[in-house]
């Protein structure tokens, strides 16, 4: 089976042929030339399986850079400032017609190739690309029931890095062993 980005098989790209299987391996009526066919298939190896391999790699970087330009097309260029509000996208929805989005958020920081660290009003913090943000419109806040936690997906040691100069508290991961304000927790 042909890949869609090289336009070969892994097989082509690895020895250079389709592979046969029992069902599509047919002999060879005659007599067969084992020295002539090893030299045969030598010259096929130095000469034909480089270029298999170069056409590849080749399709692979074209199918790759197309990707990229659609991506780009879809991705919102805008860029978001410290304190703005907006909304994050849900990794997963459930269910069809469940909640796209989650917020509102704000914009903490701003970092290098358009991510951004946001938190919620009880002071989680999660760090998430510009791709999966919007603004948020304020006219439109009558889907809101109340505060919606942030969901984050960092792991404990990179929140403790963005904590240590927060003013509700301490989290320390010392040892294996994780506390808040020097309190075990």
């Amino acid at each position: 089976m042909k890949s869609k980005s090289t336009g070969f098989s892994p097989a082509e790209m690895l020895f250079g042929f389709q592979i046969r299987t029992p069902m599509s391996w047919q002999p060879k009526n005659g007599e067969y030339n084992y020295e002539e066919s090893v030299m045969q298939r030598i010259a096929e190896i130095k000469v034909e399986l480089p270029e298999i391999r170069k056409l590849g790699i080749d399709r692979m970087v074209k199918v790759k850079n197309k990707e990229k330009s659609i991506y780009d097309k879809k991705v919102s260029k805008e860029g978001f400032k410290i304190g703005e509000l907006i909304l994050k996208s849900i990794d997963h929805p459930q269910k069809k017609l469940e909640q796209k989005w989650d917020g509102p958020y704000k914009i903490e920081k701003v970092l290098e190739k358009g991510t951004y660290w946001i938190s919620d009003k009880l002071g989680n913090k999660d760090l998430v690309h510009g791709d999966r943000l919007k603004k948020f419109n304020s006219d439109r806040i009558e889907f809101l029931d109340g505060i919606t936690p942030l969901r984050s997906n960092l792991r404990k040691e990179d929140l403790e890095f963005e904590n240590k100069d927060a003013n509700r508290g301490r989290l320390e991961l010392k040892g294996g062993v994780l506390s808040y304000n020097n309190s075990i927790l």
